[in-house]
Parts: structure tokens; C-alpha cells; sequence
């Protein structure tokens, strides 16, 4: 049951990492315009490990996330099914799945430690890299004033149309998972230093605290993490 939660819910993060509309629209609030959260990353095994979950938060976990997993009660659409380890049956899932994954969010982090919610948000300011700057606690954190929000978001929005181009071009070239992931991340990484050119220099210093050590996401292979 796990082993089939863990491998629908790296799809699902790869979904979100390369669909258009996993950017964050001004004014939704916590970086939850699109389906990249915090929440999402906790469905992913080698953020678990990670985070040192116990079975006893796995499975608690497991239980929150199933609801907003694809085809669950707050997903992508579909049929209520099976919640959790119980196995209980529900009515047909009415979508709405930025709210329901908001939901998710709030309860998923109730169940962290301090230490381990301040390292998921590292982790989230590596994986969800410019999208995390719409997040309303990474804002905070960093202090970004109202005005560099309105400029980050149109930065993010503006990267829409080039990213749908780029992801075409993979597809007609017949390019692999692992050249699609290698592209999306290169991609990414040059959309963060916009957004960080946008921030003065100790607001920068405060993002490189909050991100710790460095942890890649490898969504079909084993994430890691390592040394800055």
C-alpha cells in the first residue's frame, strides 16, 4: 500500500513541478496558486528520510496526504476511494484541490516537529526554488516587501509561455524523463536569480539560512542530500 502511495505521489510531484499552472498567482496566498506545496514534498520518500519521520508520522502522514493525492477526495478530480489505511469509502471528490491541499498543508504540518518543519521549508526553497517566493511564510521570513511580491509573481507569470515552449520541444524530441527533469532544473535555477536579483543582499543571506544544506529531488530516483 505504500509502496504503490509512494510511487503515484512521485508522479504527482512531477506533474506539479512541470505543469504551467504550478506557478503561484498573486493574491492566492502560500505559494498553493498551482499544486507545489510543502505538503506535496511530504509525499515524497526521500524527504521522509530526510526529516527522520517516524512510523508513527508516516502514517498519520500518510492518512492527510492520500486526500490530495490524483484521484483522491481533494485531487485532481476522480472518485473518492480509500482513505488512509483504513479503507474507508467516501462520495465522488467535488475537485477544489488548492483549498483541500491547503487543508493538507495545515494538518501535515501539525504533525512535524519545529526542527523538521524548518528543514521541509529548506527543502522547499531548494526543490520549489522562485515558486517558493510566493510561499507567505517564506515572504516573511526573508521580509519581501509587498512591492517585490507584485514583481516576483509577474516574473513567475511571465515564465509560463517559455516554459510550455520548452516542455513541447522535449516532448517532440523524444527526450527521456531524466533530460526532462535535468532541463526543468536548469530552467528553475536560472528563474531564481531573477527573483534573487530582486533582493537586497541580507535578504539573500537569510535565504541561503533558511535553505541549510543542499537536497536535490530526484523524482523517479533517490533524492540526497548534501553539503552547500
Amino acid at each position: 500500500m505504500k509502496k504503490v502511495f509512494i510511487v503515484v505521489s512521485c508522479l504527482f510531484l512531477m506533474m506539479s513541478l512541470l505543469s504551467a499552472n504550478a506557478w503561484a498567482q498573486p493574491g492566492r496566498g502560500r505559494g498553493m496558486g498551482g499544486m507545489m506545496s510543502r505538503a506535496m514534498l511530504l509525499m515524497n520518500e526521500d524527504v521522509q528520510k530526510e526529516l527522520e519521520l517516524s512510523d508513527r508520522q508516516l502514517d498519520e502522514l500518510q492518512s492527510v496526504l492520500e486526500a490530495v493525492r490524483p484521484g483522491g477526495p481533494g485531487g485532481q478530480g476522480g472518485q473518492r476511494g480509500e482513505r488512509g489505511a483504513r479503507g474507508e469509502r467516501g462520495e465522488r471528490g467535488q475537485g477544489g484541490g488548492g483549498q483541500a491541499l491547503r487543508e493538507a498543508e495545515e494538518k501535515a504540518l501539525k504533525i512535524l516537529d519545529e526542527d523538521q518543519r524548518e528543514r521541509l521549508l529548506g527543502i522547499y526553497l531548494w526543490v520549489a526554488r522562485a515558486n517558493a517566493f510566493t510561499d507567505e511564510e517564506v515572504a516573511k521570513r526573508v521580509g519581501i516587501a509587498d512591492d517585490v511580491k507584485e514583481k516576483i509573481a509577474e516574473i513567475i507569470q511571465s515564465s509560463r509561455e517559455e516554459m510550455r515552449g520548452m516542455m513541447q520541444d522535449l516532448r517532440d524530441s523524444g527526450a527521456d524523463m531524466e533530460e526532462i527533469q535535468s532541463e526543468m532544473r536548469k530552467f528553475q535555477e536560472d528563474l531564481e536569480k531573477d527573483v534573487l536579483d530582486l533582493l537586497s543582499r541580507d535578504q539573500r543571506a537569510k535565504v541561503d539560512q533558511l535553505k541549510g544544506k543542499k537536497f536535490e529531488l530526484q523524482l523517479f530516483g533517490r533524492g540526497r542530500g548534501g553539503s552547500n
